[in-house]
């Protein structure tokens, strides 16, 4: 996890590459780090 704090620049670099990352704690996958999608534009509703 120390590693994962000490990068956390570079693995949020690579997340904006299109690319997951995965945290992985003493061998156990425990976290994803994934882009996030831009919100779609709601519909607006036609007054009556």
């Amino acid at each position: 996890m120390s590693k994962t704090k000490n990068r956390l620049s570079a693995l949020l670099d690579q997340v904006r590459q299109a690319e997951t990352v995965i945290i992985v704690d003493r061998g156990t996958p425990v976290a994803r780090i994934d882009a996030l999608r831009p919100a779609r534009p709601r519909a607006r509703q036609a007054l009556r």
